[in-house]
């Protein structure tokens, strides 16, 4: 489960969000919209160019 995973942490880390808030947000299995655009700036800074 997403909201139990060792890399939540390293994804919170990196978008700047409280781990605690990306862990309830999976657990629900529905995300605000600040929550996910701030996981699609890491994925865009981490995969540039590649189509995802």
């Amino acid at each position: 489960m997403a909201a139990q995973a060792e890399g939540t942490t390293h994804l919170a880390a990196a978008a700047g969000l409280p781990q605690l808030e990306l862990r309830q947000a999976f657990a629900r299995g529905e995300m605000s919209m600040a929550t996910t655009l701030a996981i699609m700036k890491v994925i865009d800074l981490h995969l540039p160019g590649q189509a995802h």
